[in-house]
C-alpha cells in the first residue's frame, strides 16, 4: 500500500523538511541571508545517489543538518562521509550542524554560513 501511495506521489515533489531543517531556514532567514535550494538530489560518479539538505550551487556550499534521528548510526554516518567526500572532491565547501549547533548557537552557523558564502560576518 504504502509503495502504492510513493508512485502516486511521483519523483518530483519536495520531501518534507524536518524540524531542524526548518530551524535552519529561520536563522538564515532571520539573518537576512538568502534561502538556499532545499533537498536536492545528486548522484555521484559510481551512481551512489544522495539527497542534499541545503545547497547554494553559484557558491558551491552544501549544507547538512545531522539530528540524531537520521545520523547516529555506523551506517548513516559512514554514508555521510563519503557524500561529503565526494562533495569535497567535486570542490563544494560542506558545512555540517548538529541540532546543538542551529538550536542553541545559531550565532555560530550564520557566521560559518557567511564565511562560506564569502561575505563578511556582521559580528
Amino acid at each position: 500500500m504504502l509503495r502504492d501511495l510513493l508512485a502516486v506521489r511521483g519523483e518530483g515533489l519536495a520531501h518534507p523538511l524536518s524540524v531542524l531543517e526548518q530551524q535552519l531556514l529561520a536563522v538564515l532567514r532571520d539573518a537576512g541571508i538568502e534561502e538556499p535550494d532545499k533537498q536536492v538530489p545528486t548522484t555521484s560518479d559510481d551512481g551512489e545517489q544522495w539527497r542534499l539538505d541545503f545547497v547554494y550551487p553559484q557558491h558551491k556550499v552544501h549544507i547538512e543538518v545531522d539530528g540524531r534521528r537520521y545520523h547516529a548510526g555506523r551506517t548513516e554516518q559512514r554514508a555521510d562521509r563519503r557524500r561529503d567526500n565526494f562533495m569535497n572532491t567535486e570542490g563544494w565547501i560542506v558545512l555540517r550542524f548538529t541540532w546543538e549547533d542551529v538550536m542553541n548557537d545559531p550565532g555560530y552557523v550564520v557566521e560559518q554560513v557567511l564565511k562560506a558564502l564569502g561575505r563578511k560576518s556582521a559580528t
